[in-house]
């Protein structure tokens, strides 16, 4: 390994917290227990995000239900939202809990090829500030990564990335391959 690729190497395990027997084990097909705590973790945090989509759409199902004695605006602005607000995170729940059964799985998936950096730019309208998501993605499967481990990527060249296989698509532990080398070709220089 080059000094810059065991540079960017300290990085990436500092930044995506893995260490050298995480990523011996990851190499192997399998997840540290630390790795799988960390996914546990992640699923637990989308659950609680969709709960409270689903509280939302029960109050308004429910103050919707209060006013529409008074009126049916009641009935179009609050009830019809917050039954589609409980729909889809019905759907959701119903999705997560069958990942989780996935999430006690020790296994990795791997995605070889060169890394594509990407930075989405939202703009957040309460306080007119802009935040910025970093990813690495490499054949249709993306990552998001924290800035220190998008900078420290070392540009055209191929990397092994390492992610639960079910459950979330946390980046678990990322390594750089030899450059592949270029197929034999031939020219004809000769002037005509």
């Amino acid at each position: 390994m080059t000094p810059d690729q065991e540079q960017m190497m300290t990085v990436f395990k500092s930044s995506l917290d893995f260490t050298d027997n995480e990523l011996e084990l990851n190499q192997q097909g399998r997840l540290s227990d630390h790795q799988t705590e960390l996914n546990r973790r992640s699923w637990w945090s989308e659950m609680g995000s969709t709960a409270i989509f689903a509280f939302t759409g029960i109050a308004l199902v429910v103050i919707g239900w209060l006013v529409s004695s008074f009126s049916i605006a009641g009935v179009l602005c609050l009830i019809i939202p917050g039954v589609l607000f409980v729909a889809l995170s019905v759907l959701t729940l119903v999705l997560q809990l069958r990942e989780r059964r996935h999430l006690s799985e020790n296994v990795v998936k791997t995605v070889e090829g060169i890394v594509e950096r990407g930075v989405e730019r939202r703009l957040d309208s309460t306080n007119n500030t802009y935040s910025h998501t970093y990813y690495f993605k490499v054949a249709n499967t993306r990552a998001d990564v924290p800035y220190n481990a998008y900078a420290a990527l070392i540009p055209d060249q191929p990397y092994r990335l390492y992610f639960a296989r079910r459950g979330s698509n946390r980046l678990m532990s990322i390594e750089p391959l030899p450059p592949r080398p270029l197929p034999p070709r031939s020219f004809d220089l000769s002037e005509e």
